[in-house]
């Protein structure tokens, strides 16, 4: 929401990569409740190293977590209207996981008419809203879920989620 409600939102572009964070995991809900996917990245050992540098495992397979979109969110209202495009984002030709996540962003904020980010060439410590490390309230509206029924509504999942069950709609998501 915060990201939404931004009137000129920022990145930091020379960050250092922090593990077990949103920049290679995201979750989606399905019929057996919650499920955390993991873009693997190559390992830092303990060594800082730029996010902009950090490149996916040599054993990350994208079909994996198609499968997965796909028994989650298959029978959704919108699932149709967006999962190729969506699915796409897999398969953008690099191996760094910056641009596979600029891609994504970019068709989110699209998609949710937000404004895209700019993104800083070095570090900012007076730039705003920090949201890195930031954890999401739950607090946010709630929408009509597939498998409401068995989970209750669930928070924090991906945008994929709103997308796939909201559809044209989700823009106004973001506005109530």
């Amino acid at each position: 929401m915060e990201l939404a409600t931004a009137k000129d939102p920022w990145i930091e572009g020379s960050e250092n990569y922090q593990k077990q964070t949103p920049r290679n995991r995201y979750k989606i809900a399905g019929a057996n409740g919650v499920e955390q996917l993991t873009i693997h990245v190559r390992g830092q050992k303990g060594i800082k190293t730029p996010y902009r540098e950090i490149q996916l495992a040599d054993d990350f397979n994208s079909r994996v977590h198609v499968k997965a979109i796909q028994t989650a969110y298959g029978k959704s209202p919108f699932f149709e209207h967006y999962a190729d495009e969506i699915f796409e984002l897999f398969n953008i030709d690099s191996n760094h996981l910056w641009i596979i996540n600029w891609h994504a962003l970019e068709f989110f904020c699209d998609c949710f008419e937000i404004k895209t980010p700019k993104v800083t060439s070095d570090y900012h410590a007076d730039a705003g809203l920090d949201l890195r490390s930031k954890k999401f309230s739950s607090s946010h509206p709630t929408y009509s879920q597939l498998f409401e029924d068995r989970n209750g509504f669930v928070h924090g999942l991906s945008a994929m989620d709103i997308l796939f069950h909201l559809g044209p709609e989700a823009p106004v998501y973001f506005n109530i």
